[in-house]
């Protein structure tokens, strides 16, 4: 059933737990919502998290609560279209520690009409931030994996809606492009999942 994520509260996680000790977890677009939950779970589970967004201040609004709870948390501006800015987000998550948790969660939601309204500059935005943003991001954290021997990349998408619209096509596109890519990689230790979350509020909604 579909329904609105929240962050959870104080009360809804366990106090830090040690499972992800000594792990460190990359979460792109990972200031509010969805991604925000995700990186307040990592931190409570033990992991060194590193939060990123396009906006610097929203990157500062979302670490200082997160380390107030205790949480080992860092952050960087990070726009995920652009390579330069997702290998510096690399390089600050490999000074932290071992780099082993990366989740691709940066996009943007739906390009829904037909063809012939659909504006190319909102559909070249999608594009680039859901695909090639998570290509980026996927590129980065694979080699590190392959070399030291395990990881664990994940990639969020969205359905969209049931109908024929370019959002759909992207999204199963993309995902049967990684998967194949996957199965080709063959590494026991090394993991590569999807998540396709329910509806979540997201910073950005393009609908037509």
């Amino acid at each position: 059933m579909s329904g609105i994520a929240r962050s959870p509260s104080a009360g809804d996680v366990a106090p830090r737990g040690s499972q992800l000790a000594g792990r460190v977890a990359v979460i792109t677009g990972s200031t509010r919502g969805l991604g925000l939950a995700m990186a307040r779970v990592l931190g409570r589970s033990g992991a060194t998290v590193v939060v990123s967004s396009r906006d610097e201040a929203h990157v500062n609004a979302a670490i200082d609560p997160l380390r107030a709870e205790g949480l080992d948390v860092t952050g960087v501006t990070c726009d995920t279209t652009v390579l330069a800015d997702v290998e510096a987000l690399r390089d600050h998550a490999r000074a932290r520690g071992t780099l082993s948790i990366w989740v691709n969660n940066a996009g943007i939601s739906g390009v829904y009409g037909p063809t012939a309204s659909t504006p190319i500059d909102d559909f070249t935005r999608v594009v680039r931030t859901n695909v090639i943003g998570t290509f980026h991001g996927s590129r980065m954290a694979l080699p590190i994996f392959l070399e030291q021997g395990f990881g664990d990349l994940v990639n969020l998408y969205g359905e969209g809606d049931n109908g024929l619209n370019w959002f759909t096509l992207i999204t199963r596109g993309l995902r049967s492009a990684l998967t194949g890519r996957l199965r080709a990689a063959n590494r026991p230790k090394l993991e590569v999942s999807t998540l396709e979350p329910a509806d979540t509020h997201g910073a950005e909604s393009i609908q037509f």
